[in-house]
């Protein structure tokens, strides 16, 4: 007998792009004053980090696909590959394989 499989489907919201290296960090944080905002940082081995403000993924849940609109912001600091993004108080944290915080 063969093992059985099962599959897990994932609803994809939209794909957004910019990194021309892996994605090897995220961190997310609901908008202090828009709850169908997130902000979304992403951290790259291409040494970048992108913070994007998303909205439209709460909306109308009877709706197939969500209207989706996003801003994205390009950080720089690192000069190596991100390997770990936390939001704290004070904004967004970031360490890398350059040896920086």
């Amino acid at each position: 007998t063969s093992p059985s499989s099962s599959s897990c489907e994932i609803p994809v919201f939209a794909q957004i792009g910019g990194h021309t290296g892996t994605i090897w960090s995220l961190a997310c944080k609901q908008d202090a004053v828009n709850e169908n905002v997130w902000i979304v940082a992403s951290g790259s081995l291409d040494g970048c980090i992108r913070i994007w403000r998303i909205s439209g993924i709460l909306d109308d849940p009877e709706d197939d696909m969500p209207p989706l609109d996003y801003q994205c912001i390009e950080a720089e600091g690192h000069r190596d590959s991100i390997n770990c993004l936390a939001w704290c108080d004070q904004g967004l944290v970031s360490a890398a394989d350059d040896n920086m915080i």
